[in-house]
């Protein structure tokens, strides 16, 4: 019988933003766990059963800071200084992937010839989320259209919502 933990955590800085005011920190999590058994029954007859679970978290946050009157704070872009104000483009966005292994091989040793003959299984159970422009972006060709509270004259879009997407799966 063998047994394996790993726990695996890693925080990085996500430097994305232009403004270091919205950097922020992503944390990346790994858990392993997988336990085996091996038998034989005979000289010629063994046989391998594995379980194992294995799960994968990320994070990519947007920040604390506010806007006022936006629940989060957009992406703005004025196109005469070519500077970004706002968080990740990317952010928020998180991923969270599950995976459930069972394993059961048998071999067989008969004179010159082995055979094995086995049975791998596994779920995956992933929700994510990463919805485009779910905080806004916003652009101006100049600072004056911003500071006018004019409408973006270059582009402007923000999603309604941010929907979780269940990436599930079977393997046989």
């Amino acid at each position: 019988i063998r047994g394996r933990f790993i726990y695996n955590r890693v925080d990085q800085v996500d430097n994305n933003a232009e403004l270091p005011a919205f950097f922020t920190t992503e944390p990346f999590r790994y858990y392993l766990v997988n336990l085996s058994e091996f038998h034989n029954f005979t000289p010629a007859i063994s046989n391998e059963f594995r379980l194992g679970y294995n799960r994968y978290y990320s994070l990519t946050g947007s920040g604390s800071q506010v806007f006022p009157g936006l629940s989060q704070f957009p992406n703005l872009t004025i196109d005469a200084y070519q500077d970004n104000i706002g968080p990740d483009p990317n952010a928020p966005q998180s991923t969270i992937i599950n995976t459930y292994q069972l394993t059961d091989n048998l071999t067989w040793t008969r004179g010159k010839h082995t055979l094995t003959f086995g049975f791998n299984g596994e779920r995956f159970i992933s929700p994510q989320t990463f919805t485009q422009r779910v905080r806004g972006d916003y652009e101006w060709s100049t600072l004056q259209g911003f500071l006018t509270d004019q409408v973006p004259d270059v582009f402007g879009e923000r999603s309604a919502g941010n929907v979780v997407y269940y990436g599930n799966n079977w393997d046989i």
